[in-house]
């Protein structure tokens, strides 16, 4: 199963980071977190998308590093990004599970 939590992390929080500790302590041995940093036009972002990614990158390697967890970086809505994943990789909508914080 692949969880899918996405956000712009814009900045990370102590919420986000409560959610991604709740998500990764519920895998199961072949399961992944993907962590979706989002990055759209319609957002006047603090930070750049990079820094976002390694800001999220950094609190898994130092919190999270135990479970299978993969930092992408989101560049369309969840939908459209998890069916662009779907026609890559071969897995189906199935697989995963949406996971919506607050």
């Amino acid at each position: 199963m692949i969880y899918f939590y996405g956000g712009t992390f814009d900045p990370i929080t102590n919420a986000h980071i409560d959610i991604l500790k709740t998500i990764s302590k519920k895998l199961r041995q072949n399961d992944m977190l993907m962590v979706g940093v989002a990055n759209n036009d319609e957002k006047n972002f603090k930070t750049h998308i990079n820094h976002r990614l390694n800001m999220v990158q950094d609190i898994v390697n130092e919190k999270l590093q135990k479970y299978n967890i993969c930092i992408v970086k989101q560049e369309s809505r969840t939908y459209k990004f998890i069916q662009d994943y779907i026609a890559q990789t071969g897995v189906t909508m199935k697989d995963f599970t949406i996971c919506v914080g607050e």
